[in-house]
């Protein structure tokens, strides 16, 4: 792909003819066709859709008369789009399209989190960031609404593979309204841990001693590595974090 957005750049450069379009998902044929069902809903979810053949066909045959070496096709809501990444951490080749774009509608449950903790009893603060947790992980995972995931359980046994890792840790970033580390998911697998991390971030601001990990060698091997990743940008430190998830499953 990359080979062929240059070739047409370059005739471009001397005059040549050349058209090389980027295309999206197209619908009943092609790799999205053949994705999962879960996939593809997820990619639906994510304000990604598909094209009919007759659109694609339509859309091409008026590119031909274009003067551009290179132009993207997919049809997209960006304002639903957008929800995958914090605010702080939008992509910049998007963010224009995301200000023009009318943010969609925010489901209750990860709605106005600070506000609600604040609200909330002590005692019952826990609870708010597992259901928070749970519903961004059911949706992430395109679990049915109904299903409880038992909170000691690690998500990746309910298949949370690492591009999925990413997509919840960004979904918890813009639900509480913080950026949060690219290994949170690799170091917090379940939604008890999650919750216990939550709770020490948002509201206790340092881990009591019920939640401070026993350090065994292999922990404190990890810990120098997390060290190590603290020194990377967010961007470094999460190419990192997909590579060790799909290493340890493929």
């Amino acid at each position: 792909n990359t080979f062929l957005d240059s070739l047409s750049q370059r005739r471009h450069a001397e005059g040549l003819p050349a058209l090389s379009i980027n295309w999206g998902p197209w619908a009943e044929a092609g790799m999205a066709a053949n994705l999962p069902e879960a996939d593809q809903r997820r990619m639906v979810e994510q304000g990604i859709t598909t094209l009919t053949p007759v659109q694609g066909l339509d859309l091409f045959e008026a590119l031909l008369s274009d003067q551009t070496a290179q132009v993207a096709v997919l049809p997209i809501d960006w304002g639903r789009f957008a929800r995958q990444f914090p605010t702080e951490r939008q992509p910049s080749l998007f963010r224009d399209l995301f200000r023009r774009a009318a943010p969609p509608a925010i489901a209750p449950a990860v709605n106005n989190v600070i506000a609600r903790l604040e609200s909330t009893p002590a005692n019952r603060k826990r609870a708010l960031l597992i259901g928070l947790s749970q519903e961004l992980a059911r949706h992430v995972l395109a679990l049915d609404a109904a299903r409880i995931i038992d909170p000691r359980q690690p998500l990746q046994e309910l298949g949370l593979d690492s591009l999925m890792a990413v997509e919840l840790r960004n979904s918890l970033s813009s639900a509480v309204e913080r950026s949060l580390p690219a290994t949170m998911l690799f170091d917090y697998p379940t939604l008890d841990a999650l919750a216990d991390f939550l709770l020490r971030e948002l509201v206790l601001g340092a881990a009591p001693a019920d939640l401070q990990p026993t350090k065994s060698a292999a922990e404190q091997q990890r810990n120098q590595m997390i060290d190590e990743l603290a020194q990377l940008s967010d961007e470094d430190a999460e190419a990192l974090l997909l590579a060790e998830l799909e290493n340890r499953h493929p």
